[in-house]
């Protein structure tokens, strides 16, 4: 298969806004897992170049990420299902080589799908009468224009 480089005068389309999400959702998944394989100690803090281990840090991550697959669950393309699949097996694995310890199933698969329950608003309590004045009316005009 070859390609051809596109040259700077061909038009480019605009993607889709769906196009767009996916891109947002990945760059998403994989800065969380990033961040969790750095406080792992899998790859240096970009700021240092330093390799650290808070395991601690990298469960919240995992965690975070567990909570997303659990509230997207359903809503997600396939693409997106399978990037966070791999992305949590990764960081799921790293965890467990660096701690020893298994995180999965972790937060999210035990809690409970939450049911969107439709609720109507409630009624509005009836209107007070109006306040009776309680100073009276003065008995001057304060201002006049004639022309």
């Amino acid at each position: 298969m070859t390609t051809t480089p596109l040259s700077p005068d061909a038009p480019q389309r605009e993607p889709s806004r769906e196009e767009i999400f996916t891109s947002l959702f990945a760059d998403t998944i994989k800065q969380q897992a990033t961040t969790a394989l750095m406080f792992l100690g899998r790859i240096p803090n970009p700021e240092t170049g330093e390799r650290f281990q808070e395991p601690d840090s990298a469960r919240v991550y995992i965690y975070q990420l567990e909570m997303l697959e659990a509230r997207t669950r359903g809503n997600l393309t396939q693409f997106e299902q399978d990037f966070l699949a791999k992305g949590l097996t990764a960081v799921r694995q790293a965890f467990q080589e660096v701690t020893g310890q298994d995180i999965t199933p972790g937060l999210a698969a035990e809690a409970p799908s939450v049911p969107v329950v439709e609720t109507t608003p409630a009624p509005l309590p009836p209107e007070a009468p109006a306040p009776v004045p309680t100073a009276p009316p003065e008995s001057r005009k304060r201002y006049s224009k004639t022309y």
